[in-house]
């Protein structure tokens, strides 16, 4: 750590200084906005890196560390002043770099390479940079790899000084619309969403059998809507829920597999969406509201897969509803409590679904939810109604169990809150910001090489025309590059290398990169990497590999899922209101007969023959739901027919009981 009271205490002010500021500057660039594009980014990401390298400072442990921060922080402010400086030379002489330009270019790459590896790992660093020597190194290059190369110069103005590359459309999205979701998020999490949506989740749950495991899954996915991070999110949650799920009699492995499992569905639920939504928005042309709009269906599909699992795991391990909360607030203060996070989402939602600019709704919603906390503050600082209890705690809660929070907001506490929510937010703008900066230098080493053209041609011919083929080649390859990097991160490049040859086969272009989408955010539960499960089993005190089993079987049925919609866009929404409704209910219950069917158990245990018949109504049921309705009708057939058994031995069971 660095020495010293003085020097932890200026950082603090400093981070403090600049995470206001930043929030100021995007909300003042939403609101009217003065600069160009590319200035504007800029500055987004001169924030970005002062704010990645302060953060770093604070935990520097040698001198040398300290040394080098501080040379990249003050390498960042000049590279960042440079640009702004002289943008409108650098504009006229696109092409024509100068010495200076080059070495501007040169220290810009180290920066943002740095921070990118700092605060992602080396996954993705090391990607650009292999991506930087094959553009250099291009014609020594055997068989297709071959291309006629670059200069030096001519390939560090490219990705930096000719204000393409680094400064692509990636950061530009960055910073008009992922910062301010970013910061409504930070504001969320410093006004006390998480226990808010944890203790909701907990009262629903109380009277069901699977009341902690289906608490898990409600609130992962209500955090996971505006958090987006699989491993935030089960650190945040999971760190309450995987305990509370094991005192109820789950095993520690399936406690964290269903709390990896669904923290990683956060990805696809709008209004966020790990952020993916918004590059994919870049990258397709197609505007984020439809994005958001059409990736709703498929992710509550994917949690009510999630949900059916975990009934019938309880009912098949004989739980039964226990109390789960110790104290429960009073209800208007959960109204209160209720009214503060969720007025501010249907308002997103609600001005997206009527085409308003996307930066400019996540303003309103930041700007609403500030708005609800200083009345809220004002409610409980004036004693109007008592303030929520800071801390979820369920009954017989052992310490680790608890899930904490600052207390609860007063009048006096507004302004704590508010720089709380401008340090997390404005934190969370910065990392993304360098991330797509360093992702902008591989789009365009992608495209300027004609690398993606050719890889796109292998693949194609690898799967034989063959467009079943050719999605589990792209699902191949979004699980290889997901692994260790974040979602953004791999779902850019996959979408570079594996959409095309899904949109080349027909496949619509939504539907293309909701697939890259979909399998990028499962890696994060597959091995050998799977960060979510290694967290959870962390927190659940389990084997690693005995955690991500299970995780896989509860996401299995989702994973059907991006297969289904590439060859029937009616689960994504589209089509006719008949279209959507019938393939989304026999998708619905062709998931919940291959749940049953997995699990052994429906409404008792399963014999052999019922676990194929449900086996056989799973498969009728979604291929129906693509295929026929007749088909799907035909599913449903065998389903009733175990349920019903099921539900005769049932009450013969009882009346032999009670005679």
């Amino acid at each position: 750590m660095m020495q010293g009271y003085w020097h932890e205490r200026m950082i603090a002010r400093l981070l403090i200084a600049l995470s206001v500021a930043m929030v100021i500057f995007h909300i003042a660039n939403i609101i009217r906005p003065t600069l160009p594009p590319v200035e504007a980014a800029n500055v987004h990401l001169a924030f970005g890196l002062a704010l990645v390298y302060l953060s770093l400072l604070r935990k520097a442990g040698s001198r040398q560390s300290v040394a080098w921060l501080l040379l990249l922080l003050a390498a960042s402010l000049v590279v960042s002043g440079y640009v702004a400086i002289n943008y409108d030379a650098l504009e006229d002489r696109i092409g024509l770099a100068t010495p200076m330009d080059t070495a501007i270019g040169i220290v810009t790459i180290v920066c943002v390479l740095e921070a990118t590896r700092r605060t992602f790992g080396n996954a993705i660093p090391i990607f650009t940079i292999g991506m930087l020597l094959y553009a250099y190194f291009g014609p020594y290059m055997p068989g297709f790899l071959q291309h006629t190369g670059f200069s030096f110069v001519r390939l560090i103005g490219n990705v930096t000084t000719y204000l393409t590359g680094t400064y692509g459309s990636l950061l530009q999205i960055s910073t008009t619309v992922i910062a301010i979701f970013m910061m409504f998020g930070g504001f969320l999490s410093s006004s006390g969403a998480s226990n808010f949506f944890v203790k909701l989740a907990l009262k629903l749950g109380q009277r069901l059998s699977s009341g902690p495991a289906q608490a898990a899954v409600v609130a992962s996915g209500l955090f996971g809507m505006v958090n987006g991070s699989p491993v935030a999110n089960v650190s945040t949650v999971g760190i309450f829920t995987i305990p509370l799920m094991k005192r109820h009699g789950y095993s520690s492995k399936f406690a964290g597999a269903v709390e990896a499992t669904a923290s990683t569905g956060g990805t696809l639920m709008p209004p966020v969406m790990g952020v993916s939504a918004f590059l994919m928005a870049s990258i397709t042309g197609i505007p984020y509201a439809t994005i958001a709009l059409h990736a709703a269906i498929p992710g509550f599909i994917y949690y009510f897969g999630l949900a059916f699992a975990v009934h019938l795991h309880s009912k098949r391990l004989g739980l039964k509803p226990k109390p789960l909360l110790a104290k429960a607030d009073p209800r208007l203060v959960s109204l209160v409590e209720g009214a503060t996070f969720f007025v501010p989402f249907f308002l997103i939602i609600t001005l997206m679904m009527l085409l308003y600019p996307v930066g400019y709704t996540a303003l309103l919603g930041t700007l609403a939810l500030l708005a609800l906390m200083v009345a809220r503050g004002f409610i409980y600082g004036f004693k109007l109604l008592p303030a929520p209890s800071a801390e979820v705690a369920p009954i017989g809660a052992a310490p680790e169990a608890r899930v904490e929070h600052s207390e609860a907001p007063a009048a006096s506490t507004l302004l704590g809150q508010f720089i709380a929510g401008s340090l997390d937010g404005a934190q969370g703008a910065a990392r993304i910001g360098v991330v797509c900066a360093t992702l902008g230098i591989v789009i365009h080493a992608f495209t300027m090489t004609g690398l993606a053209g050719r890889i796109v041609y292998g693949m194609a011919t690898l799967s034989g025309g063959s467009q079943f083929n050719a999605m589990l080649i792209v699902a191949a390859v979004a699980l290889l590059f997901g692994m260790g990097v974040p979602t953004a991160g791999s779902y850019v490049i996959v979408a570079i290398l594996g959409a095309p040859i899904l949109t080349g086969m027909g496949v619509p272009l939504l539907a293309a990169h909701l697939f890259v989408l979909y399998f990028t955010m499962l890696s994060a539960l597959t091995p050998p990497v799977a960060a979510a499960v290694l967290v959870a089993s962390q927190i659940a005190r389990a084997g690693y590999w005995e955690t991500a089993v299970p995780a896989i079987r509860l996401a299995l049925p989702g994973m059907l899922v991006p297969f289904l919609y590439v060859w029937e866009p009616g689960i994504l929404g589209i089509g006719t209101p008949y279209v959507i409704v019938s393939t989304t209910i026999a998708v619905i219950a062709g998931i919940y007969a291959f749940t049953a069917a997995f699990e052994g158990f429906l409404i008792e245990p399963c014999r052999l023959y019922e676990r194929a018949l449900l086996f056989a109504a799973s498969a009728a049921l979604l291929s129906g739901g693509v295929l026929s309705d007749w088909l799907a009708l035909a599913g449903a057939v065998p389903l009733l027919a175990v349920g019903t058994l099921h539900y005769q031995r049932r009450r013969l069971a009882l009346g032999a009981g009670t005679s």
